[in-house]
């Protein structure tokens, strides 16, 4: 058994080394933080291409993507139609209020008929203009709509 001063001793310098820990540690965490916080930013870039990925691949449909895969050199589009399920919202199927912003992401400004006869090129089915007018009016903090004579125009807002 140790005599208790050298116990006592022990203990005295564990606590002076965990104290140099600490700081050490501090000093170093210092030094990368600027690496954590661009990596911490890349990751949510990353998450957030990764999300238009699966939403354009949606909209398009796997007949397309297939075509669009042959150009692809980074092989992200393969991995993202290898794993389906990973969509934002767990369906198959793009919503029409998505899909329409995506539209829009890309057109900027459209007549509710162009979205329409978009979406039914693209194979939605039975997407009428009462089914837009419904997703334009439920989602109006992501659409704006302006009216010019006899037209409406649709836009993202922000």
């Amino acid at each position: 058994m140790k005599p208790v001063q050298d116990v006592y001793t022990n203990i005295r310098q564990r606590l002076l080394h965990e104290c140099e820990g600490v700081r050490n540690g501090r000093q170093e965490m210092e030094s990368l933080a600027a690496q954590y916080h661009r990596y911490r930013d890349l990751q949510a870039e990353v998450d957030s291409h990764w999300k238009r990925i699966l939403y354009i691949l949606r909209l398009i449909g796997p007949d397309r993507a297939a075509k669009v895969m042959a150009s692809d050199k980074t092989g992200v589009i393969r991995e993202a139609t290898d794993n389906p399920s990973q969509s934002d919202d767990g369906r198959a199927d793009l919503p029409v209020w998505k899909a329409i912003r995506e539209y829009l992401r890309e057109a900027g400004e459209a007549r509710v008929g162009e979205i329409q006869s978009f979406l039914t090129w693209l194979g939605f089915e039975n997407v009428s203009r009462q089914a837009i007018e419904s997703a334009l009016k439920r989602h109006e903090r992501t659409f704006g709509v302006r009216t010019k004579g006899h037209e409406r125009f649709v836009s993202l807002k922000d």
